[in-house]
């Protein structure tokens, strides 16, 4: 959820107003009643509240502690931890998808691929930008963390992050074998399939292999 900094400065003022109708004992308010306080339209109050993420009922209006907590939830969009992914593939989809609709700490910024493009789609609304431009978006978006949906396209982003000064962290999906980070860089490797043959073992459904990539090795 990405507030408009108008949107963001107008939390307070409505957390007050919203505390002040609380304090007379008040347990219902209407948009009508916040925007007279405020010298707001009703329509620009319900407008905030809707891209906060909560409606309140025609006619009656919205319960005033569950505002506040919602409030105050939007509120932390401010700290979320801005992040970048690399990659157009499925995999790539997967993760702006479930992060945009599950996740409370990420927000996704910016989006790299080999060519820039039009976003396609309309959840997400991220055009694709050039691998070229990472170092410039990175700084302008204050992004901390990128994800690459596969280890084919991280030697690529390595490249363009060794021209920074301060490099963000790396999340790259796929083994980290054959890749060599450049100084500076802290990658984590995401071995789906190592986690699944792990996942697997931990769940019952296969016994531990004294010969699996997972132990010391043995002889045949």
């Amino acid at each position: 959820m990405k507030l408009q900094g108008a949107v963001a400065r107008r939390i307070p003022l409505y957390l007050t107003c919203l505390e002040r109708f609380k304090q007379e004992g008040f347990n219902i308010v209407t948009s009508r009643q916040i925007a007279e306080v405020l010298g707001l339209s009703p329509q620009s109050v319900r407008k905030d509240f809707s891209l906060i993420g909560t409606c309140g009922s025609l006619g009656f209006g919205y319960q005033i502690d569950e505002l506040i907590a919602c409030l105050k939830d939007g509120t932390r969009i401010r700290d979320a931890i801005r992040i970048a992914v690399v990659g157009v593939g499925p995999m790539a989809r997967y993760i702006v998808n479930q992060t945009l609709t599950h996740s409370r700490c990420l927000r996704i910024v910016a989006r790299f691929g080999f060519k820039p493009r039009v976003a396609r789609e309309k959840e997400t609304r991220l055009d694709i930008i050039a691998l070229e431009e990472i170092p410039s978006i990175i700084q302008e978006r204050q992004v901390r963390l990128i994800v690459v949906e596969d280890k084919s396209m991280a030697h690529l982003v390595f490249l363009e992050l060794g021209k920074m000064e301060n490099p963000p962290s790396m999340i790259v999906i796929g083994s980290g074998s054959g890749l060599e980070a450049p100084i500076g860089v802290k990658v984590q490797y995401l071995d789906l399939v190592g986690e699944m043959e792990r996942s697997a073992i931990i769940a019952g459904a296969a016994e531990p292999n004294p010969c699996n990539r997972f132990s010391s090795p043995c002889n045949p």
